[in-house]
C-alpha cells in the first residue's frame, strides 16, 4: 500500500504525512491498520474479541489470530473475509479523505463493511448460520 512513508521512501513527499484518521502520528500501513484509534473502532466493531488483545494487533497478528481459534472452517473464512474486508474499506475510506475531502465516521464504515460481509456470506451454503453466529445485519 502507498502510505506516505512509503511514498517518501521512493522520494515523493506528501505535504501533510500525518494519519489522515486521527492527525496524530506519521501515516504508515502499521498505524493504519490496527493502531489508529479509527481503523481500531471499525475492527473491533466487526470483530469484538480484537478488544480483548492487551495491545493492538497488526494485521498479521490478527490474520494468525483468526487461524489459530478452534472454530469451524466456515467460520474462519467468514472472519477472514470481515477482516479482509475491513482493510479494503478503510483504505478506500483513507483514499477517500485524503484525495476526495469526505469523510464518514467509524460506526457508518463499520455498517457499510458489515452490510458488504452479509451481502457475500448470504451466498454461502450456511450463510444464514453465519450471518446469526456472527451477528451480521443488513444495517
Amino acid at each position: 500500500m502507498k502510505t506516505v512513508d512509503v511514498l517518501s521512501f521512493r522520494n515523493i513527499y506528501i505535504q501533510d504525512s500525518t494519519c489522515i484518521f486521527c492527525q496524530e502520528t506519521t501515516e504508515n500501513l502499521f498505524h493504519l491498520m490496527f493502531e489508529c484509534d479509527f481503523s481500531f473502532k471499525v475492527l473491533t466493531n466487526l470483530i469484538p474479541s480484537f478488544q480483548n488483545f492487551f495491545l493492538r494487533p497488526t494485521i498479521f497478528q490478527a490474520i494468525d489470530h483468526i487461524g489459530g481459534l478452534s472454530v469451524a472452517d466456515n467460520m474462519k473464512h467468514s472472519l477472514l473475509l470481515i477482516l479482509n474486508a475491513t482493510v479494503y474499506f478503510i483504505w478506500l475510506e483513507r483514499n477517500s479523505r485524503r484525495f476526495k475531502s469526505n469523510t464518514v465516521c467509524a460506526t457508518t464504515l463499520s455498517s457499510k463493511i458489515s452490510r458488504a460481509i452479509y451481502l457475500r456470506i448470504t451466498r454461502w451454503k450456511n450463510g444464514e448460520y453465519l450471518k446469526d453466529k456472527l451477528n451480521m445485519k443488513y444495517r
